[in-house]
């Protein structure tokens, strides 16, 4: 897992997935996301939240079928995938895919740093699971953030069960 730099041609390159990317610094993110506000308002929120749910959805289907089909290897390998990406580093403290339930958290989270105001970019670790939740189980998540670095607290915590 990670990224091949190719200095000549000017270009980063996923290899897991072979595909061009770009390196975004906080910075630029917080750029971004203060445009997205000014833009849109909290309807910023929706559509962060969106977009990065159809991703989760995207990389399950994108898996090679005999890691989709085992919910504890695809967990451990998009565990590491996103780690590897500087996402953070990530625990996963309940995990029961026979009832669709899991726990996890996520310390120096990358997204818990971009803030604006009383709102801080998790938003796209809570649609980038609850995208992965639904692909995996075709389930609907109830997704409930008990801990967030935003807060003050030491790292962020999710914890999503099928919704009723």
């Amino acid at each position: 897992m990670g990224f091949e730099f190719d200095e000549k041609n000017g270009i980063v390159t996923d290899k897991v997935t072979g595909e061009r990317c770009i390196i975004l610094t906080k910075t630029r993110m917080q750029e971004i996301f203060s445009r997205l506000f000014e833009t849109f308002g909290s309807g910023a929120i929706v559509i962060w939240r969106e977009a990065s749910r159809v991703t989760g959805k995207r990389l399950v289907n994108e898996t090679p079928e005999n890691t989709r089909t085992n919910a504890k290897l695809l967990a451990k390998t998009y565990v590491q995938r996103f780690m590897d990406a500087g996402v953070g580093r990530i625990e996963i403290v309940d995990f029961k895919p026979e009832e669709a339930k899991v726990r996890f958290r996520v310390y120096n989270n990358f997204f818990a740093q971009i803030r604006r105001q009383e709102w801080t970019a998790c938003s796209y670790i809570e649609g980038l699971a609850a995208g992965m939740y639904e692909q995996m189980s075709q389930k609907t998540p109830k997704i409930t953030k008990l801990k967030c670095i935003g807060k003050g607290d030491s790292y962020c915590e999710w914890k999503m069960v099928p919704s009723e």
